[in-house]
């Protein structure tokens, strides 16, 4: 869904476009101009992005919450429209992201802050005004929908879930970091991260490290044969995912999901 909604059409443009023309009385660009990826955190929706960005080959503008929301009146306005401006100067487009957006997109039904609502003005003004020509896409992410202004979220082609990794997922995410581990590690692994996120996933296996780390050079574990640090087992993984659990806020979770990789996430 990523590389038909977006990469598809960042990489091959013209394409989009000759369909519109042979289409339309009128032309205009079905190529996407705003994308919602929606998930708990640690889904992967940033590194998405990322992927997104190197496989087309265009730059990532990463627009994190603490820049846009200045102290000063006015300055955030100024920072998130010269964003905009750069984007649109790009020779070969790029990807706006916006991190966070339901922080500073609020339904207007709620208390708003006045300088929350100059900045969601800017943002509806800005996307509604991208040039034809131009192969610039905002990809908005959030953990709570719900909560985005209304007027925003119609302005979004398209909206990606990212649920949480199902069992399978799991235990090829904790193959990338601990591949030392057998298929059946593997999987008793998946079955101790059940409701965790890929970040989740990869944090408990750099956790693990440290603690195996610590116990060598504190000399309660003996070298291997070749003298050197013997790598993690697996109850140690397993003991990690079990602290990290108790540290998780309770989710609400959406059905876990299994997408082919045409783009490669962790």
């Amino acid at each position: 869904e990523i590389e038909d909604t977006v990469l598809l059409a960042l990489q091959n443009p013209q394409i989009y476009d000759d369909i519109a023309r042979g289409t339309r009385c009128k032309f205009e660009t079905n190529r996407p101009r705003a994308v919602l990826f929606e998930g708990p955190p640690g889904t992967g929706k940033t590194s998405s992005a990322r992927v997104i960005a190197k496989q087309a080959g265009v730059p990532l503008l990463y627009v994190p919450l603490e820049i846009i929301m200045s102290k000063y009146y006015g300055e955030s306005e100024r920072l998130l429209g010269s964003v905009f401006s750069l984007a649109n100067n790009l020779p070969d487009g790029g990807i706006i992201f916006l991190d966070e957006v339901d922080s500073f997109a609020i339904s207007r039904d709620s208390e708003m802050h006045e300088a929350t609502r100059r900045i969601l003005s800017v943002i509806l003004r800005q996307i509604d005004g991208f040039e034809q020509d131009r192969r610039v896409v905002v990809i908005a992410a959030t953990n709570r929908k719900e909560d985005l202004d209304p007027a925003l979220i119609s302005r979004f082609d398209s909206m990606i879930c990212f649920g949480l990794p199902d069992q399978q997922s799991r235990a090829e995410i904790a193959a990338q970091y601990a591949k030392h581990l057998t298929k059946s590690e593997l999987v008793q692994f998946s079955l101790a991260t059940e409701e965790m996120a890929g970040r989740d996933i990869r944090d408990i296996c750099m956790q693990a490290e440290r603690h195996w780390a610590s116990k060598f050079i504190r000399g309660q574990i003996p070298k291997d044969e070749k003298g050197e640090p013997p790598l993690p087992p697996i109850d140690e993984y397993v003991a990690c995912a079990e602290q990290r659990r108790k540290s998780l806020p309770d989710r609400t979770r959406p059905a876990a999901s299994r997408s082919g990789p045409p783009l490669k996430l962790a």
